[in-house]
């Protein structure tokens, strides 16, 4: 690194940022929000998935919003994100972020509904049994433990969503 530094500084006239640069590994070191697996694969950075988890989290954040305002800016933001991290050789990130995305909308649904007999209203209308119905609306989980429930994977199922123009980061 000192020589590297001493060539750019001193033959080039440029300067060089210390904290950003580094020479190591590439396994070991993010680059544009990418990472290389050992075999040479790229992947997702660390710092880049924390980072779309946060701005996943303000999009979805309980708010005064409708379904379709919050969807029109998740749909603007992940298709810019899926098209700047294309090049990604490993896609389990994706299908991760795909479910994760997707619960939290129904987490934030059942937030949403508030009260048993709109819960209960909202499941019958998507055809789930009064039984499930009855049971789900009884519970007293919170709502990001609801949103794996089997009622309202049936009542809100992927395809809804698909449905409703939400884009998938790795294509169905």
């Amino acid at each position: 690194m000192a020589s590297l530094v001493k060539l750019i500084e001193g033959k080039m006239k440029l300067k060089v940022n210390r904290t950003k640069s580094a020479v190591d590994r590439a396994w070991k070191l993010a680059f544009l929000g990418y990472s290389f697996t050992r075999d040479g694969r790229k992947t997702l950075a660390a710092k880049s998935c924390k980072r779309f988890k946060d701005k996943i989290r303000q999009l979805t954040r309980k708010g005064g919003r409708s379904l379709e305002q919050r969807l029109e800016g998740l749909n603007r933001y992940l298709q810019g994100w899926k098209n700047y991290f294309r090049e990604i050789e490993t896609c389990t990130e994706f299908e991760h972020f795909d479910c994760w995305i997707r619960r939290r909308l129904r987490s934030l649904l059942w937030y949403q509904w508030k009260r048993s007999p709109k819960r209960y209203k909202e499941l019958r209308k998507q055809g789930i049994s009064d039984k499930l119905t009855r049971q789900t609306v009884a519970s007293g989980k919170g709502h990001w433990r609801m949103s794996r429930s089997p009622a309202l994977h049936m009542a809100l199922p992927n395809s809804w969503f698909d449905g409703l123009g939400l884009i998938r980061l790795l294509a169905a």
